[in-house]
């Protein structure tokens, strides 16, 4: 009866394709009554404007919420397939361009085939079918077709829809897409046409076939889903091809990654080691004075993709909700850039925070998003070296964000035990000493870079891979850091990251070096790129800071919306001095009201600050710098109002 009365809902109610299919913000968040409603064209128009009239905000905001995660699967015309609309689709945990089809649809796009050549599909049962049909005992049969004007090849392949007995696999429904290769090499050199469709039965393929088979798969016996709504998704072709050289660049952010060889200079703890990262400096350039241009997690990932600071960007504000805001669409990102050199791009993160509803996976080929960084399902070693076996024929950009150094930073979930723990380290940790523990799970984080590694030299992919080591921010541990109290969040081993990049042999044959400049890691990380790519600087990147950054041997260090929320902080740092600078700072006009707090530094002989000891500004010191600092927030401030965010409502309204 139920199953009748949800039938029902859907049909009624549901009058489009959800992007989100099996999401823990949306399916695994609410019952079925509340996904029907907000799927209703008419009804999210109503409870918008009734949520956004009458309402009190902690309600109108669980409706905001609803509307926006509830958003419509977006056409995107597409020049490569232009008989075929596109649609992102958020599918459990990884956002990937997809095709949408029925029972009833059959998908056709033409190839031109070059030599060596595969294709990577991938395919994904939506949450559609299983709402209205009882298609959970079911197999989905693909019949895929390949000709040209010689010859013509046919292929079935046969999947369960969800768990149960089946000869070739066991899939569970709503966890991941089914990837598979299509191999092209015999029409190589022609133009193909490629034809797939989906068919859905109640039969099982048996490894061990039963005896009555005849009976047991007779046409009466067997029911076929025969419908035209549109409840599979086919991700975009992938083109590979065998025998080619292709390149990786591999960006690793670590979470709360302060520079381990600044540590070691202060002798932070007797159980420093990271042997791996210090193996990869043999062929690597070092920055040893880099600064991370962002304070917290936030406003590192839209600046590591765009190359713009935080207060360029505007992401940093941790009360936002998930519908304020999204990103100016003139703002390109680097993986679209990447695309003009025939990258594939896949990133792998975690946190709600970086939901691709906001517009990080721009350009990305494959998002995978994981809820927290304590899930089995987080960024991992072992989820990078299979991804780069995935793309092993293809040039690739992979970015992932590891978190191993963040509090809390002991978990048990199945992906990190068995784990030995230090008592030692967690009883000085229960009285605030976190140096010894930090030590011990920096070990970890060096152990899975070391895995990474390892997998690229002993697959012959080390040479031809740029592996790219950084933080998004350094340490916030007590007593140091004092959550919305902290003036001065931007102390050295809050700031002070590693910045490791091991370079295509290709660009400067492995040649180690040594650059005691002052840099920010992730704006020189995204000039980097583009500079041994030959591509381009987006044209608004002229008359700001990013522009003559390396030339002049200068960093900047932001902090936005902290301590509290109308306040921005930056910290200039050039030769032996840096200046660090709190506004009182009004975020909905862009205006600076007052300088709230400031501090002035001389960096010691080895490359430290003395932070316990008061450095007054004097101009002979420190003017120059001063009137850098001042041109800099000024630039930065006029270049958020022109790259000004979509905020809320327009946020909503455009997908309503």
């Amino acid at each position: 009866m139920l199953f009748i009365i949800k039938k029902f809902l859907y049909l009624f109610l549901v009058s489009y394709i959800k992007r989100r299919h099996f999401h823990w913000s949306s399916s695994k968040k609410d019952n079925f009554l509340i996904v029907y409603i907000f799927s209703n064209n008419i009804l999210r128009k109503f409870l918008f404007f009734i949520a956004n009239k009458f309402i009190k905000k902690k309600y109108s905001n669980m409706i905001n919420y609803r509307l926006f995660v509830y958003q419509k699967s977006e056409n995107i015309r597409s020049k490569e397939y232009p008989n075929n609309f596109l649609n992102d689709v958020d599918f459990n945990l990884e956002t990937r361009k997809s095709f949408l089809a029925s029972t009833n649809d059959n998908l056709k796009f033409e190839i031109n085939v070059l030599e060596d050549q595969y294709i990577i599909l991938g395919f994904a049962i939506l949450e559609d079918y299983f709402q209205i049909y009882k298609i959970e005992k079911f197999d989905v049969d693909i019949f895929v077709t390949i000709e040209n004007k010689e010859k013509s090849k046919t292929l079935k392949l046969a999947f369960p829809v969800n768990e149960k007995k089946h000869g070739i696999a066991h899939i569970a429904k709503g966890k991941n897409w089914i990837d598979f290769t299509l191999d092209l090499g015999e029409f190589s050199n022609s133009k193909a046409l490629i034809s797939i469709s989906f068919s859905l039965k109640n039969k099982t393929f048996l490894i061990f076939p039963q005896l009555n088979k005849e009976k047991k798969l007779s046409k009466k016996n067997v029911k076929k889903l025969n419908t035209n709504i549109r409840g599979i998704a086919l991700s975009k072709p992938i083109h590979c091809y065998r025998n080619k050289k292709n390149e990786n660049i591999i960006y690793i952010s670590c979470e709360s990654f302060t520079d381990p060889f600044l540590l070691e200079k202060i002798s932070f703890s007797k159980n420093l080691a990271f042997n791996n990262i210090k193996k990869l400096l043999e062929n690597s350039t070092y920055f040893e004075k880099t600064y991370s241009v962002a304070d917290s997690t936030i406003p590192n990932i839209p600046s590591v993709l765009t190359g713009l600071s935080p207060m360029q960007h505007g992401f940093g504000n941790y009360q936002e909700t998930i519908f304020n805001r999204q990103f100016n669409h003139d703002i390109k990102f680097l993986p679209e850039l990447l695309k003009e050199k025939n990258f594939i791009n896949t990133s792998y993160v975690a946190y709600q925070r970086f939901d691709p509803l906001h517009g990080f996976a721009k350009g990305m080929d494959i998002w995978n998003h994981s809820k927290s960084p304590w899930d089995d399902s987080a960024p991992s070693a072992n989820k990078i070296i299979n991804s780069l076996n995935f793309f092993k024929d293809k040039n690739l950009f992979l970015y992932t964000h590891l978190n191993r150094l963040h509090g809390p930073m002991v978990n048990n979930n199945h992906s990190e035990t068995p784990s030995l723990l230090s008592a030692e380290s967690i009883s000085d940790a229960i009285d605030y000493k976190f140096n010894d523990l930090y030590a011990d799970q920096l070990k970890n984080l060096d152990s899975q870079i070391g895995l990474i590694i390892g997998y690229l030299k002993s697959n012959n992919m080390y040479d031809q891979s740029t592996i790219i080591i950084t933080g998004d921010h350094g340490m916030s541990y007590p007593p140091d850091w004092k959550p919305k109290a902290l003036k001065f969040p931007q102390y050295e081993l809050h700031s002070r990251t590693p910045l490791i990049i091991k370079y295509n042999k290709e660009i400067n044959n492995h040649k180690p070096e040594v650059d005691n400049n002052p840099t920010s890691a992730q704006l020189r990380c995204f000039l980097e790129i583009l500079k041994y790519q030959n591509i381009n600087l987006p044209s608004y990147f002229n008359g700001i800071f990013q522009k003559k950054m390396v030339e002049e041997k200068i960093a900047i260090s932001e902090t936005i919306f902290h301590p509290s929320k109308n306040f921005y902080g930056i910290s200039v740092i050039k030769d032996n001095k840096k200046i660090y600078k709190l506004f009182n700072f009004d975020w909905e006009n862009l205006k600076i009201k007052n300088i709230d707090y400031e501090k002035y530094f001389i960096f010691e002989d080895n490359g430290t600050i003395d932070e316990k000891k008061d450095t007054v500004f004097n101009k002979e010191n420190f003017g120059t710098l001063n009137e850098q600092l001042d041109k800099i927030v000024s630039q930065n401030i006029e270049f958020n109002k022109k790259m000004e965010s979509i905020r809320f409502p327009q946020t909503i309204k455009k997908i309503i």
